[in-house]
This record gives C-alpha cells, structure tokens and sequence, in this order.
C-alpha cells in the first residue's frame, strides 16, 4: 500500500493542506522538509490518525475543535485506490469522498490487517529511537539473538522484560519452599485459618452461665440508667428557671410601660432622621435660590454694555487672507534687488569662459546660439574614455602573440626529448585480476580460522546435542514431528495439566467445604436443637400405640394412663418446639440440601479427574512410543524443542563448515592461478621477475610497470594536446592583435570628425595631427562648454521664475488691499503698503475679544438661571420628604399653600419631632417586650408562659446553683458507675463470644477463604508471569534460528554501505555462549558491539531495522516506511550512505522521508536524481 496524497484539511497547525506523493519513479522516496515547528512531527501522527483513527485525547486540537478535525487521503494498493477522509469521533468515523459513511473493513485490503502499534514500530523510525535501538544492542551485546529480536521488531529492553518476568515468576512460586513467595505465604495463612477453625467450638454450660451473667449486668445497668434520666430531668428544669427567669421579670415590667404609654401615632422608624435631612435639604435650597438669582442679574447688565464691530466681523476671512499675503511679499522688493545681482555674476562668469574658448562675447542670446549640439558634444567624450582601452588593448594583443610563438617552441622540445614505451594488454589484465583478489594472505587465514571455528561450532553442537544420533547425515535423514504438531502437543500437555490441577482443586475444595457444612450442621443441631419432622413423628407414633393399646384393651386403667400422658404431653411439647423453632428446622433442612448439592458436584469433579488422569497417561504413551521410532528414548516432550534446536545448530555448524572449507580452497585456487597468469604476463612483457616470490611482490613489480608505462603515454599524449592546442591559440591571438590595430585606426579617424564638429579645430587650440591627439584639451574645452551653458540657465531661471513672480504677487497684493479697505476702513485708504492690513488685522482682534466676553457672559447668565430653577425645585424636594410624615402625623392640611419663604414650617416640624419622640419611644418598648418573650420562649424547652411561671414560683433561685453543684456530682457518680458496667458487660460479651465461637469459626473461614483465593490468584500469576516468560525466550531463540543467516548477511552489506566502507560485513562468534555479535573491519580487525562508538551503533541498529524490514516486505504486507529525521548528528558523507541504504528500500516499498535540514535536498538529488519529489512545508 501506498499513500498517492495526505490532505491535512483541519489537523494541527494546518487548514487544507494537500501533500502529494506520486508513483511512477522507480524508487518510491519522497522528501518533507522545513524549518522547526514546520509541522513534520504532526505530518507523521497524521498518517497514524488517517490509518487507524485520531486518538481520544489527541494533542492537535489547539486550533481546530476536536469535532472539527479532518484529514483526507488518496490509498493506492494492487491497482486499486480509494479517497477516505477521517474525521474524530467515536464511531463511522471513516467517510467517502462525498461525505457517506465508510466501514472500517474498507480499509482492511490497504492495511493488510496491520494495527496501529505494530505500523509505527515495524514501519515508523525517528532519531529518538535509533539511538535507544543503539544503546538496547548494547545492554544486549552477549545475546546476539535479542539483538535480532528487538531490532526486527523495532522495540528494545526485551533483557529487562524478561528479568523482570523471571523475577516476579520467582516470587510467586518455586520448587523450594520459601516465605518471600506469595503462594506459600498463602499457604501458611491458611494452615493458621484451619486450625482456628478447629478450635472454635460451643461448650453449653460455660454458655449458659456466661449468658446469665451478661443478662444480670444489663439489668444493673438499666436501673442506673432509670436513675441518671430522673437526675437530668431536674438539672434540666433548674437549668430552665435559671435561663427564663429573668426574662419572665423583664416581659411583666415592659408590658406595664408599654400599656402606661396610651395611645401613640406609629412613624418609620427613620423619620427622625429623614425629618432632619430634610429640614438641612431646604435650608440649602433656599439659600442657593437667593444666591444665584442675585448672579444671574448682575451677568446681564453686564453682557448689555458690550458692543463688537459687526463690519469687521463679517469681513474677518479677508482681512485674516490680506494679513497672510502681507507676510509673504514684506520682503519681495529686496530680494528682486539681490536676484538681479546674481544674474550679473552669473554674466560675468560665463563671458569669462566664451573669451577662454574665444568666442565673441555680445550678449546671452548670442552666446547661447554659439554652444554646440548635446550628441556633437557627447560623441566627443565618448570617442576620448574609448581611446585608453583601444591603446591599452593593442598593446596587449601583440605582447601575448609574442609569449604563445616562445611556449610553441617549449613544447616541440619537450615531445621530442621523450620516449614511449608499450605494455602489453594481457599484463594489465592479470594484474587486475590479482589486485581484484584483495590481500589473500590474510583472506586464506581469515578463512582458515573460521573453518577451524566452524569445526569447533560443529563439536561443541555434537556434544550439546544429548541422547539420540549425532551424525549431520543421520540427523538429515531424521523424519521430526511438524513444529506444529509439537507445539499442539506441548499446548494439549500444558491445558491438561492446568486443567488436571485446577479441576483437583476444585475437588480438594469442594472435599474442604463439604467438611464444614458437616461440621455447621452438626453445630447448628446442637446450638438451636431444631425438631425434625421425622422426630416429632416417631413421638407421636409412641403415643398412638398407647392410646390404641388402651382403647383396645391391652393396656388397663390407671396403670397404662400415666405413661399415655407422658407421651402426650412429649409429643405435644415436640409440635409446640417445632411450632415454636419452624425457622431453625427450616435453616437446618436448607443446610442438609446444601450438603447434598455439594456431595454431588464433588462425585461429578471426582469423574472429571479421573478422566482428565486418562487422557493425561494416553497423550504420555503416544509421545513415548514416537519419542522411541525417532531414536530418543526417555526424551521429554517438553525437551523436543531444546532437541530440535540443538539439532539445527548441528546442522548449521556442519553446513558452515562445509562453507567454509570450499571457500578456503576456492581462495588458495584463486591466489594460484592468479600468480601464475601475472608471471607469464611479466615474462612476455620481457620484464624480469622471481618465479619464487609471493604474489604481492609480483604485484607491486606488475604494478610498477605499467605505471611507468602509462605515466610516459599520458605524458606524451598531454604534450600533443598542449601543443594542438597552443598552435589554435596563435591563430586566434594573431587574428586579434590584427583587430586591435584595425579599431586603434578607426578610432583616430573618428576622433578627427568629432572634435571638428564642437567648433575646435578650426581655432588651433585642438592639435589633431596624427602624431599626437590632445584628448585631455579636448576634455577642458567640453567642460567650458558645459559650465557656459549652466550660467546662461540660471540666469534665464532667475529673470522668468524669481523675478517676474515677485512682481506679479507685488501687483496682486495691492489689488486685494485696495478692495477690504474700501468696503471696511475707507479712512485707511492712503496708508504705505501692507500698514492697512496691520491696521485691520489689529482691530479684527479687538472685536473678536468683544464677541467672546459678551458669548461668555450670556452663557454664565443662563447657567446661573437655570441653577436658581434647580434650587427652588430643591425647596419643593425638601417639603416633598417631609410631606408623607406631616400625613402620617395628621399635620398635612397646616402645610398647604406655602411659599419658599413660609416661616410656618418650623411649628409644623416642631410639632412632629414630639410626635417622632413618642412613636419611637412605644417601638422601643414592643421591641424589648418581643426580645423578652423570644428569650423565654427559646430557653422554656417548648413550655406555655403558665407552666414556666409556675416552675419558676415554685423554685427558690438562690438556692439553684447550689442544687446544680449537687446534681452535677450524683450525675457523675452514675455515669462512672455505668461505665464500670459497660466494661464489664463488654468483657461477659467477647466471652460469651468466645465460648460460642460463631464469629471465631467466621473469621476463620473468611480467613481459609482469602487464603484459598490468594493461593489460587498467585498460582494463575505464576502460570501466566512464567509462560510468558518461556514464550518471550522461546520467541528470541526461535528469530536467531530462523533468520540468523539472511538477516545478517543482509544487515552486514547495510552495514558496510552506512559505514563508507569502514566496516566489511558482520561476524558471530559461535565460541561464546550465547553467541555474540562483532563488526569486521577491512583489514580483518574484529570489533564487539561494545567497542563500537554511539554513532556506528547507531547505524548498526538502522542497519538490523532496514534488512529486517526488507524480509518483511518479502513476505507480508507492504506499508510506507516513515523515517523522521533520522540523520541530524550525521555528517554530509554518513547522511548520503544513510540515503543510499533507503533509495534500496524504495524499490520495495514507499519511503517518506520528513527532516528540518534543507541541505539534504541537494544530497538527496544526487541520490535519487533531479526528478525525486521534494515536499516543502
């Protein structure tokens, strides 16, 4: 499966986003790079999310809404694509392209039954992780298949894991008994619980007494505490008089102050002070009236002294235009005087110049008409900076004509001083062949030393290997059960023996609990003696059989009557007992059932073992009987997998061996035949040579040879170039020493043109001879030529642009003074120029000054009145506040019709200050009569005002708290002494409890239960803690075995590619055990993972990953491989190794490839090529 396109359309940082990977190249890689916080980490949870569904809790919420999230995306597997978009949310999250809700089995062909933990481990790589991966190969150095296992599987630590396994397996259960582990500490619990439950017994007559002695202390200790109420009682009642007392007395004199009172006129409670405030309210008021009717007066008599000039005002915009122009031309007569000056200077200067160049001088025009054209000048200059760089370039065209003619002469002395000799092309050929060999001295004894330690591998398997043949070709011709079959064997042994084990469990428990329900029933009977049907028959049967004895006549009377009557009054008493005890009878037949039901599953469970023992010895005997065909008497099914193994490790060794034994002869062949091709080489090359000599001195002297040869033939041919080279240059140079003159001359006659047309020649002070050009007199004459012409502007600028606009605004201003004078002063009408304006600009002033105070002054007036309005709507206000107390009080009529100035207010508001001064006076005293009467009733204990009078009558108050004291004191004596009774009814208790020894029974089997269940959780543990640590084992050593040989060969090349040749291949050492993994140097140097640097670990985890994801990809699902800048403490040179070993992974599969550092691309267009698809965020 492969991802065509990733739409992050609101996800993270991002908002219709669209990442495009497209097919077609043939290595599947694309790169994602940007800065930091670009968004590469949350492009790489976002393929998880689309995958297999945005987490519950997911971080990329903090800018979309949870509800809001989406990512979309086109999936490409086996010819068919699909357009999914995933939104959050609980259920259907996955929709179509149009919205519609998508099963999740859409995706089940894409995602090859892959989860969402298993992609990112197997299929996802960061840098975080590489180098966790190189530091797990190191805590698993001496276990080279953990090594494998982890780094396939793309997890590490699996040595503490399974440490951690072993360790809690051993504290749950062990062969030897030992206190620290749980299940035989359950063990001893129950022991304990069982024989606690055996002591608790009932002996009745220590029950009997014990419960006479219980009931006796109760009876006590109910007398006492009759006593103790009756004592509370009356310290209750005094504590009553004492509290009501005194708020009887008080309730009794305020009600006769408050009946003596009369009749009063209820007022607020406020109306002292809301009679007060107004009273202060109306006084201000009244004051404010008069106060600013008096300002508001005086501010008009003086508003109407004041008179503006109504003609300046409405001609105030002019006047204000005529005092700014005034501003501007004040000082245009003097500076038309000084710009005349500066058109005679500028003059002066210019006919200074003509008469240089001599010109005639006459006047500005004339000179003017005398400058010569722009182009005419400006091709003169041009012509005088092109004449240095044509000399300049002459010169050098015939100086580097002359050194190419002196280094043609070098040349053909040097090719004819050298001599070339040939080497024959089947020397070059056998001298290839025996450098491509390497150095096979220290190859034949690498080879040799692992021959000898395969042969060692092989031995050391053989003799590991146990009961049954050794022999590689009789355990070849083996016939091995199927893993399969062994392991369903295994599986069936161990669900039988769980099985076995916990079905005899259950059948000791059932054995245990059928126990104690004989033992409850038998203390049941004898704690409650319940009646039975079957007794209360049988009595009844021995009364019958007397009565019809003596009805019959066989039994005679009084004789018989006596004992009729003793079976009656049995039998009788037996119905009455079993009446009288129906619901013990009743527990005791639910116990008895109980048993039973109990007594049959223990049958049934007693089948099921004995079955399950039958099943158990038949699967024993088939194993024994195929154990003997293959040879392996006596062996254990649990000991064919350890077999199996050691068989295969035989096998391989002896397959190693036999490797390596070819490869040592194939390399002594190889280094033969290789020296004896070199010698005959040498010999038909005429070189003299050793036939003794190893190989590598015949290599040197071959080598030797043919670099003199082929450095004299280089050299030679390097010559030749040179010089076919150096005889096109001298015709090129001489073709451009020729040009060089040609545009020298060119220019000369230009030049002779050019200054004839600026007016030059013909005045001699040019020399234009052909000798000698005076370039430089022709640059001053330009210049002179420039600086006239810009004298001549400036003075036509000062005369059209200064000095005729001066005058113009001169006339201007004149005009407008003229015209505001006539229509507002016309007595200012013979004024010098710009005083009329001052004039009026002044008086302007004056009467916009008028205009304002007199603004000022009504405003103030009108402010003024309008307070003297609020003032009397204040005096209404007041009287307002006091008009609802003059009603209360009957007084309102008096008030009507008053002024401000009623003096008739201050009797009206005497007279209801005394009014107030009663009302409030009675509320004073209702309050304290409802405060009394609240008090007694909160302190009477619910009691009428009679009853509390009566106690208190009753009751000498001066003598209560003495009689309190007394109280206090037998109260306390009474609680000592029913303490003293309730520990002692506490202690007839627990041993009452005891002798029954109900709860102690209870306790222990509640005790016996925990045990049980504690022994069965630890055993269940143990099992489960236990397999998966022999299942974790059996998985590592089950990985080395089978993919040992591909992996690491394949790991090797990697490795080798990741380290730029630094590291040849990967090596096992079979000596140590476990076996161990190292890296082979080059030179034959073998390194352990420990000696290794933390960054070739690194790249040997990266190594184990790709070459266990490529075996992968051979054989399960393809997914995308998402690598997250796995390279960012690598250098340029390991970075493009690292890219190399994926574009290999991208022919078999996607790669994506997100990182922050942007001079990669370059790296990775040189990988992969110009075409490989950059992605930038």
């Amino acid at each position: 499966m492969r991802i065509q396109r990733l739409d992050l359309l609101r996800y993270g940082k991002f908002t219709d986003r669209s990442l495009d990977f497209p097919a077609g190249a043939a290595r599947d890689f694309h790169l994602v790079v940007g800065v930091n916080e670009a968004g590469k980490s949350t492009t790489r949870s976002a393929i998880l999310d689309l995958l297999y569904g945005i987490e519950l809790r997911s971080p990329y919420d903090f800018l979309h809404a949870k509800a809001e999230m989406r990512l979309g995306a086109t999936l490409v597997h086996a010819g068919e694509s699909i357009d999914v978009v995933r939104t959050k949310a609980r259920t259907k999250s996955l929709l179509g392209p149009g919205g519609q809700p998508l099963s999740d089995a859409a995706l089940a062909t894409f995602l090859g039954g892959t989860e969402r933990g298993f992609f990112d481990q197997m299929f996802g790589l960061d840098h975080p992780r590489l180098v966790k991966g190189g530091r797990s190969i190191l805590d698993s150095a001496d276990d080279i298949g953990q090594i494998l296992f982890q780094s396939a599987a793309g997890i590490g630590g699996l040595g503490a894991v399974r440490e951690q396994l072993e360790s809690e397996a051993d504290g749950l259960w062990g062969v030897r008994k030992a206190g620290g582990r749980a299940y035989y500490a359950a063990a001893d619990r129950l022991a304990q619980a069982d024989a606690a439950l055996k002591q608790s017994t009932v002996r009745t007559k220590d029950w009997v007494d014990g419960r006479r002695a219980l009931d006796e202390l109760t009876g006590r200790r109910a007398q006492l505490r009759e006593r103790q109420r009756a004592l509370e009682t009356e310290r209750l009642r005094l504590e009553r008089v004492r509290r009501v007392a005194a708020a009887l007395r008080q309730w009794r004199e305020t009600g006769a102050d408050l009946r003596a009172l009369g009749a009063v006129v209820e007022l607020p409670a406020d109306a002292a002070a809301r009679l007060a405030q107004a009273e202060l309210a109306l006084a201000g008021a009244r004051r404010d009236h008069a106060l600013f009717e008096a300002q508001a007066a005086e501010l008009r008599t003086r508003r109407a002294a004041i008179r503006p000039d109504a003609r300046l005002l409405r001609h105030a915009a002019d006047i204000e235009m005529l005092a700014a122009r005034a501003q501007q031309v004040r000082h245009h007569d003097r500076d038309i005087e000084r710009r005349l000056a500066e058109i005679d200077v500028h003059w002066q200067q210019a006919a200074a110049r003509a008469r240089q160049l001599g010109w005639p001088v006459a006047d500005a025009d004339a000179l003017a008409a005398r400058l010569p054209a722009l182009p005419r000048r400006a091709a003169v200059v041009t012509l005088a900076r092109r004449f240095a760089v044509l000399d300049q370039a002459c010169h050098a065209a015939e100086a580097t004509l002359a050194d190419k003619e002196a280094e043609r002469v070098a040349l053909e002395a040097q090719r004819r001083m050298l001599s070339v000799a040939e080497v024959p092309p089947v020397l070059r050929v056998a001298l290839a062949d025996a450098r491509a060999l390497g150095d096979t001295d220290a190859a034949l004894a690498r080879d040799e030393a692992l021959l000898r330690a395969a042969e060692r591998e092989l031995a050391t398997a053989r003799a590991a290997l146990g009961a049954g043949p050794s022999e590689p070709a009789a355990l070849r011709a083996l016939a091995l059960p199927s893993e399969a079959d062994i392991r369903a064997r295994l599986q069936r042994q161990a669900d039988d023996a769980l099985g076995l084990k916990a079905i005899d469990e259950r059948h000791a428990d059932l054995q245990a609990q059928a126990g104690l329900a004989r033992l409850g029933i038998a203390q049941y009977r004898k704690a409650h003696h319940p009646i039975g049907q079957a007794e209360l028959a049988e009595a009844r049967a021995r009364r019958d059989a007397v009565w019809n004895d003596i009805r019959s006549g066989a039994a005679v009377l009084p004789g018989a009557g006596a004992g009729f009557e003793t079976h009656l009054r049995h039998a009788d008493a037996l119905a009455d007992q079993r009446h009288d005890k129906a619901q013990e009878a009743s527990e005791l037949q639910s116990r008895i059932d109980a048993l039973e039901r109990l007594q049959l599953q223990l049958d049934e469970t007693a089948a099921r073992l004995a079955t399950q023992c039958a099943r158990r010895d038949a699967d024993d005997a088939g194993w024994r009987a195929t154990a003997s065909a293959l040879g392996l008497d006596g062996m254990a099914l649990r000991d064919v997998e350890a077999w199996r193994a050691a068989r295969e490790r035989v096998l391989r060794a002896d397959a190693a061996r036999a490797d390596a034994a070819r490869a040592l002869a194939a390399g002594r062949a190889a280094r033969d035949g290789a020296s004896a091709a070199l010698q005959a080489a040498l010999g038909g090359a005429g070189i003299a040579f050793d036939i003794a000599a190893p190989l590598a001195v015949t290599i040197v002297l071959a080598g030797d040879a043919v670099e003199r040869a082929t450095e004299t033939r280089a050299r030679a041919e390097e010559l030749a170039r040179q010089q076919a080279s150096l005889t096109a240059a001298l015709g090129r140079q001489r073709d451009a020493a020729a040009q060089a003159r040609a545009a020298l001359d060119a220019w000369h006659a230009d030049w002779r043109a050019a200054v004839r047309g600026i007016g030059l020649a013909e005045d001699g002070d040019v020399d234009v001879d052909a000798g000698r050009i005076d370039v430089a007199g022709a640059e001053g004459a330009l210049e002179a030529i420039a600086a006239i012409e810009g004298r001549l502007d400036s003075i036509r600028d000062l005369r059209h642009q200064r000095i005729d606009a001066m005058r113009r605004d001169l006339a201007d201003f004149d005009a407008e003074t003229a015209a505001v004078v006539a229509a507002v002063a016309p007595e200012l009408g013979g004024r010098e120029r710009g005083g009329a304006a001052v004039e009026l600009a002044a008086r302007l002033g004056e009467a916009r000054d008028a205009h304002k105070e007199a603004e000022r002054l009504r405003e103030e007036g009108a402010a003024r009145e309008a307070q003297a309005r609020d003032a009397a709507a204040g005096v209404a206000r007041a009287r307002a506040m006091v008009a609802p107390l003059l009603r209360l009080a009957g007084l309102a009529d008096e008030a009507a019709g008053a002024g401000l100035d009623d003096d008739a207010d201050t009797g009206r508001h005497a007279h209801l200050r005394a009014l107030i001064a009663r009302s409030d006076r009675r509320r004073e005293l209702a309050l304290a009569v409802e405060a009394a009467l609240r008090t007694v009733e909160e302190g009477g204990d619910g009691l009428s005002i009679e009853a509390l009078e009566a106690e208190v009558a009753d009751v000498d108050i001066a003598q209560i708290p003495a009689r309190r004291a007394e109280l206090a004191a037998q109260l306390d004596d009474a609680r000592q002494a029913q303490d003293a009774l309730t520990v002692q009814i506490t202690q007839a208790e627990a041993a009452l409890a005891r002798i029954a020894g109900q709860d102690d029974a209870a306790r222990a089997e509640s005790q016996r239960q925990n045990a049980l269940a504690e022994m069965a959780d630890a055993a269940e543990r143990y099992v489960r803690v236990h397999t998966a640590s022999r299942l974790l084992k059996w998985a590592i050593d089950r990985y080395r075995e089978t993919r040992q040989g591909p992996l690491l060969g394949r790991a090797g090349a990697i490795f080798a590619g990741l380290t730029r040749g630094s590291f040849q291949k990967l090596s096992v050492d079979f000596d140590s055990d476990p076996l161990t993994l190292h890296g082979l140097r080059a030179d034959g140097q073998v390194v352990p993972i420990a000696g290794m640097s933390d960054g070739t670990r690194d790249q040997l985890y990266l190594a184990l990953r790709l070459a266990a994801l490529e075996m992968h990809l051979g054989q399960s699902h393809a997914m995308p491989f998402i690598a997250d800048d796995l390279f960012i403490n690598y250098d340029d040179g390991r970075s493009e190794a690292g890219l190399r070993a994926l574009a290999e992974l991208s022919t078999r599969t996607q790669v994506i490839f997100l990182s922050h550092h942007d001079h990669l691309v370059p790296t990775v267009r040189r990988v992969f090529g110009g075409d490989v698809n950059v992605v930038a965020l």
